[in-house]
């Protein structure tokens, strides 16, 4: 009802959407305007599912395939996340994660390249009119932070990299769950090959892009200005002799502690 509690309920129907406002634990009320969804799933018997989605939070209303079933997924082309994302979901909401749940966890990687002949940052041109951003994305099952501020930066951009270090590794942790950016410079594996130009599921294109430029576009609004200020934030640091700090800053647990 209040502050992510969910009170137990009886088999509800279908689906039922209300429209919420939650707060954090901060002291003072910080409203979070967000879509509740509660399902009952014959795959779930024991119990209904909870979801919530907020876009100030960077949640997805795919959350909701969780609760749906794969084969009900597939019937509404819904991707369907993890199980244990369904889980720490469900249980966030009633009461927040703990040792035994573990915390659902956001993993990206975000790329800022640029080319050390030009001196010109690469930019993409997102999807949906939401303006020029840096590569990035999502860190799917499978692969790591390395393998998709690469494979990312290919897709969206159709440039190849080759990543020089690590600029910053953010990490967010809350009742709901964490949410993580690893940050990498990077500079292009062949200098003479052009950005993409043709629009397609991952972006409407790239460009190399001056710092002026991107100065010129943080005026602006998208679809023609940045969606974020991350990429011009980060080439003005890097222009100004910002620190970028050795690949091995992001290392596994098994990874051995280096010998000076």
């Amino acid at each position: 009802k209040q502050h992510g509690s969910i009170v137990p309920t009886p088999r509800l129907p279908r689906l039922l959407f209300v429209s919420a406002l939650f707060w954090t634990g901060r002291r003072e009320p910080d409203p979070y305007h967000a879509t509740l969804y509660i399902h009952y799933s014959d795959d779930n018997p024991d119990g209904s599912g909870v979801c919530m989605t907020s876009k100030k939070a960077g949640l997805s209303a795919e959350w909701l395939g969780a609760f749906l079933g794969s084969e009900k997924n597939k019937a509404n082309n819904i991707d369907a996340p993890s199980s244990s994302m369904a889980q720490s979901s469900q249980t966030a909401f009633r009461g927040g994660w703990n040792r035994d749940t573990g915390c659902p966890v956001h993993a990206f990687s975000l790329v800022v390249c640029r080319h050390p002949d030009t001196r010109l940052w690469l930019a993409v041109n997102e999807n949906k009119g939401r303006g020029w951003w840096l590569p990035g994305g999502f860190v799917e099952c499978g692969d790591d932070h390395f393998d998709t501020a690469i494979k990312e930066t290919k897709e969206e951009a159709g440039v190849d990299v080759v990543l020089k270090g690590v600029l910053r590794v953010e990490n967010n942790m809350t009742a709901f769950g964490g949410r993580q950016r690893v940050v990498f410079y990077a500079e292009p594996a062949d200098l003479k090959q052009k950005p993409k130009d043709t629009p397609d599921k991952e972006s409407q294109g790239a460009k190399w892009m001056s710092l002026e430029e991107l100065r010129e576009k943080g005026k602006l609004k998208p679809p023609k200005g940045l969606r974020g200020m991350e990429l011009l934030d980060w080439a003005n640091y890097l222009d100004r002799g910002g620190t970028i700090y050795p690949l091995e800053m992001l290392a596994t647990e098994e990874t051995p502690v280096p010998i000076p």
